[in-house]
């Protein structure tokens, strides 16, 4: 029993036990704290057990992979066949997602591990699916020249390449059936093909570079790789290059924490304010990169309001070039409007997210002067490096 086990232990042992059990419950009432303060008590204590959940994914259909492997992913998902499926017994309900305008799925049962078709190509790639919507407000168009700032693991690289797929100018059919009725496959596939857009996935850190570029052998044939490039460089812009540019920036990542006791006990709210003043930088440095009538889309998987409308707010007002927030313009079927963005919050949203976004529009020339760093507090921390900022970070893929 635990009191026995607990005898068992030596008695500096139980206090250091204790000392860590005590400090646990701190952080956490600290932590519930602060954010109850952002969302009210009501509104927190339903946000909070949403977030302690086990998180959600999708099955986002890899239009690069044969159509028979889709198919055949497809009918033994609803025939609920022993080799895919975990529980053989239990009946399995596959739902598209009609929000996103690309294929994804839900499933009423856990998904399985993704598997390769005839070519080595994974037929599906498993991530939350407002990480599809963030990609919808890009707006990507057959001839952008995209950068994805934060790559890794690479599920919006690889979004971004269906986007891509889909809006190209050469392809030669308008719309695909799949088995079930939904556009996006079928007859025809075969004979898409790219436009001038292109692709380039960025990530600092070695270990998660490694990971974003087996993404991209797993899920993009040979044929259509020369359309992506995986790059480690810290982008500070002196010239405009891209149409589009997605800063999905290292944040606090609430639920991840909520699910990590470790992470949990290192919680302090100087962690949102560090992050807030890294993204802000992140941030300065990125919109000196977009063309004029280019759009940025900033995300976090954060629900602090530092770290998202505050942040959103202050490259407003502090941007090298001039910037006109256009999120506006987006109505989404799920998640709620904030001041300057869009939320998907899990107590709210069937258990998707959180996840926020704001889109940004360059709408005219800069002048490259000094720009100030945000501040929270009176006390002057000592700030990382750039690189060190954005080598952190969690994934918010599967």
């Amino acid at each position: 029993s635990p009191t026995a086990e607990n005898k068992s232990l030596s008695k500096n042992k139980r206090k250091e036990l204790l000392k860590e059990s005590l400090h646990k419950e701190t952080v956490l009432n600290s932590f519930s704290e602060f954010y109850s303060q952002q969302y009210g008590r009501e509104r927190w204590k339903s946000l909070f057990e949403a977030m302690c959940k086990p998180t959600k994914c999708v099955a986002m259909i890899n239009n690069f992979a044969s159509l028979e492997s889709i198919e055949r992913f497809l009918n033994s998902a609803t025939q609920a066949s022993p080799q895919n499926f975990k529980d053989p017994k239990k009946e399995v309900h596959l739902e598209k997602i009609e929000f996103i305008d690309i294929l994804c799925y839900s499933s009423s049962e856990r998904f399985p591990p993704p598997f390769r078709d005839e070519n080595g190509i994974m037929a599906y790639y498993l991530l939350d699916a407002a990480s599809v919507m963030v990609i919808k407000a890009l707006d990507v168009k057959s001839t952008d020249n995209i950068l994805d700032l934060c790559a890794a693991p690479g599920g919006k690289s690889l979004a971004i390449l269906q986007y891509l797929l889909l809006n190209s100018k050469l392809r030669t059919r308008a719309e695909h059936i799949d088995p079930t009725g939904a556009d996006g496959i079928g007859e025809g596939r075969d004979e898409c093909a790219f436009g001038t857009g292109y692709l380039t996935s960025n990530e600092l850190s070695p270990s998660r570079r490694h990971r974003l570029k087996q993404v991209i052998a797993n899920y993009v044939p040979s044929s259509y790789r020369h359309k992506v490039k995986v790059i480690s460089e810290f982008k500070s812009f002196s010239m405009s290059t891209y149409d589009k540019i997605l800063v999905d920036a290292p944040c606090s990542s609430e639920r991840h924490l909520l699910n990590d006791p470790t992470e949990l006990s290192k919680w302090k709210v100087s962690r949102t304010k560090n992050n807030a003043r890294k993204q802000y930088r992140i941030l300065l440095d990125s919109v000196k990169g977009l063309h004029i009538g280019g759009t940025l889309v900033y995300v976090t998987c954060s629900i602090s309001k530092l770290e998202n409308d505050e942040v959103v707010k202050k490259i407003l007002e502090n941007s090298w070039v001039p910037l006109e927030e256009v999120g506006h313009n987006f109505h989404w079927e799920i998640g709620e409007r904030t001041e300057k963005g869009w939320i998907v919050l899990p107590d709210r949203c069937d258990g998707w997210g959180p996840l926020y976004f704001s889109a940004l529009k360059r709408v005219g020339d800069g002048e490259f002067r000094r720009k100030e760093f945000m501040r929270f507090d009176r006390k002057r921390e000592k700030e990382k490096s750039s690189r060190e900022d954005m080598e952190e970070g969690f994934d918010d893929d599967y």
